[in-house]
């Protein structure tokens, strides 16, 4: 079992960095990258102590993937705008609080991750990066959702958990092609109502913070498959959840919930249901018609022991209950 796990880990590992090393050799030192400078497209500097950006980085002009995590950088430099085809940056698990203006001048950059740092807002017309995919900024000090974020039409992946957002702004409307949404572990109040206008979201997690009340557009998610709102303090759904045709998971425990409304009998796609610890005593009658749930968590509700019995007979044989 451990030796199993083990050899998850590892291919955990190799497959968290994407497949990008298609175009050639992955470079992994300074000084074996100096010897051929024009065949440098992957440098892979993660976890090596160092503490100031190697300025011998930017004589790498066909540079596509770069990797600087888990070092102790302090300051980006300006001439970072000096890696014009650079496609993917990391620059997670360092001491950066701010990134350098005219990192806006890397208009190739479809992924970038800063997570682990003390930033706290990105530079002026970040919005410029208009290919950029994936923005990973999870346990930093954002207040807000930044604006310019929402401004980048081909956005797919937005990661901000563990930050200290506030507020969402209603711009957020503008990501026509945003797949994915992690906000969990901020201090949001409220979800604005143009987030149902994100019809090709799948994820939306906005788990542990402050939320008591979901907008009614959030049952025009058409796509939406998982939606992780744990740890509020939530009081009802809203009426018209049903609507989400396609949501296989939802994880809603530890809020305020007694009840279910009436169309959640029409979530038939639904795999999974965690509503632990809340106050839902009548449970029975909304999960008869999930023909396809198998895993129903539901420990720490009121439930009756004729409730109890009920469960058990209206869930699917196959169904994985944690009472």
């Amino acid at each position: 079992m451990q030796k199993s796990f083990i050899i998850f880990v590892i291919l955990l590992f190799i497959t968290s960095k994407p497949l990008l090393a298609q175009d050639g050799k992955i470079f992994t030192s300074i000084i074996e990258a100096l010897k051929t400078p024009k065949d440098v497209t992957y440098l892979d500097l993660d976890n090596q102590k160092i503490t100031t950006f190697p300025k011998e980085i930017l004589t790498f002009s066909n540079l596509k993937i770069l990797f600087l995590d888990k070092n102790k950088i302090k300051n980006i430099p300006r001439e970072i705008k000096l890696l014009k085809k650079l496609e993917h940056l990391s620059l997670s698990s360092n001491a950066l609080d701010s990134l350098p203006d005219t990192i806006v001048e890397l208009t190739n950059l479809k992924t970038i991750n800063i997570s682990y740092n003390n930033i706290n807002s990105l530079p002026r017309e970040f919005n410029k990066l208009q290919k950029l995919e994936s923005f990973e900024a999870y346990y930093n000090e954002f207040t807000s959702l930044p604006n310019s974020l929402c401004l980048l039409k081909n956005l797919k992946k937005i990661d901000l958990e563990n930050n200290k957002i506030i507020l969402i702004d209603s711009s957020i409307s503008n990501l026509n092609k945003i797949e994915s949404i992690k906000l969990s572990y901020n201090k949001i109040k409220e979800i604005p109502m143009s987030i149902g206008k994100l019809k090709t979201l799948t994820f939306l997690g906005i788990e542990n913070n402050n939320l008591s009340l979901l907008p009614d557009s959030i049952c025009y998610l058409e796509n939406l498959k998982e939606l992780f709102l744990s740890n509020n303090n939530i009081k009802k759904l809203p009426k018209e959840i049903g609507k989400l045709k396609k949501l296989e998971y939802i994880r809603i425990g530890s809020n305020n919930l007694n009840k279910f409304p009436e169309s959640f009998k029409e979530l038939h796609n639904l795999k999974i249901l965690s509503i632990i610890d809340n106050n839902i005593s009548d449970i029975s009658d909304y999960i008869k018609k999930l023909k396809n749930l198998n895993s129903l968590k539901i420990y720490k509700n009121p439930y009756s022991i004729l409730e109890k019995v009920k469960i058990k007979f209206n869930t699917p044989s196959n169904c994985d209950i944690l009472w």
